[in-house]
């Protein structure tokens, strides 16, 4: 389909924004774009220091309701060399969902790289 690109129309009222800084130019952008306004010494440190605890809470109760057990049997299902054999002990377990973990993020890294 014409002026569509991966299935989505253009839509003119949208703006292209930078996000690939790694520090608060990200934030910067967004904001501009969204023509929003904050606090001028909202820093990347401080944004890390609020997010970062959340993201280790959020980590934990994935692990504590179960959820991330689903998600790595979907994960080994989707891609059977990133199962995981519970009966090859506990050391050699724990190296194989260290192995899986490290895969997935450059598969995402990789997707995200190829979407840009």
């Amino acid at each position: 389909e014409e002026g569509a690109v991966d299935g989505f129309d253009d839509c003119p009222n949208a703006k292209k924004v930078d996000v690939s800084g790694r520090d608060i130019s990200h934030c910067d952008n967004l904001d501009e774009a969204l023509e929003l306004t904050r606090s001028k010494d909202w820093t990347y440190e401080t944004i890390c220091e609020k997010v970062l605890p959340l993201d280790v809470k959020r980590d934990e109760e994935a692990v504590a309701s179960g959820s991330m057990d689903e998600f790595h049997k979907i994960l080994a299902e989707l891609n059977p060399s990133l199962a995981i054999d519970e009966s090859e002990g506990e050391e050699k377990v724990k190296e194989m969902k260290k192995r899986r973990s490290t895969l997935v993020q450059i598969d995402l890294m990789r997707d995200f790289s190829q979407a840009s």
